[in-house]
């Protein structure tokens, strides 16, 4: 504990010199989910590294949820917002959840309404000990559906390609699917339903707020999911 607080004490320091000299410089830890690293930060990541030469960055992508003052990450970008004291989270957007499929799985398989996906291939997005159980909502009705998968993985990139494949359906946010609807590539199935829509935070420890290479990818996130999560809409 004494430890802890020295450290605390340390980045409090570092802090304070970073202010005054408005220097943007040093060791940056990010942590990101597989899909969020992959799918959002990666297409603009060299245009934040060309921006700032002296910052040297350390991305992790996990989907393993992270202890973030624990294991020294300066900002964590999380599905869902964590109660956590130390933390502040910055709201970066919500992104909707959909069912999705490919043409050819639909031609074969066709789903005309939910109760159909009990004799579909579903694709689960999560743990094996997770309930299955799926909250529905259209306008002014909800549904509960049960639902069987016939693969469970914890990676949306390997969900996404299966449901290329025609593999099956799968629940899947909206900013992953604009450009595979745009091109005729992936169906949005029965559109009027939906899930429950998931916020994604940046959550960064309260004493690292005002370093400024903390500000500065702040600033460059916020910029990075507005963009993203706009263009899926």
């Amino acid at each position: 504990q004494h430890c802890k607080r020295i450290h605390t004490e340390i980045d409090l320091a570092e802090a304070s010199v970073s202010e005054l000299m408005h220097t943007l410089s040093g060791q940056l830890r990010i942590g990101a989910s597989v899909t969020i690293g992959q799918q959002i930060i990666r297409p603009s990541l060299s245009q934040f590294m060309h921006q700032h030469p002296d910052i040297d960055l350390q991305l992790n992508l996990s989907n393993k949820r992270v202890d973030l003052i624990e294991e020294g990450f300066d900002m964590v970008i999380r599905v869902g917002k964590l109660e956590d004291s130390r933390l502040i989270a910055k709201h970066l957007g919500r992104s909707k959840r959909q069912l999705y499929a490919s043409p050819e799985y639909l031609n074969n398989n066709p789903i005309e309404q939910l109760e159909d996906l009990h004799n579909s291939a579903f694709l689960q997005m999560g743990n094996i000990h997770d309930t299955g159980r799926y909250q529905f909502s259209a306008q002014h009705q909800q549904q509960s559906l049960s639902l069987k998968p016939r693969l469970v993985v914890d990676d949306f990139s390997v969900i996404m390609q299966a449901v290329h494949d025609g593999v099956g359906v799968a629940i899947l946010p909206d900013y992953m699917c604009h450009e595979a609807i745009n091109s005729g590539q992936l169906i949005n199935v029965l559109p009027q339903w939906s899930l429950s829509d998931i916020d994604i935070y940046a959550l960064y420890p309260q004493h690292r707020a005002k370093i400024p290479k903390v500000a500065a990818f702040l600033a460059y996130i916020v910029d990075v999911f507005s963009k993203s999560l706009c263009a899926s809409h």
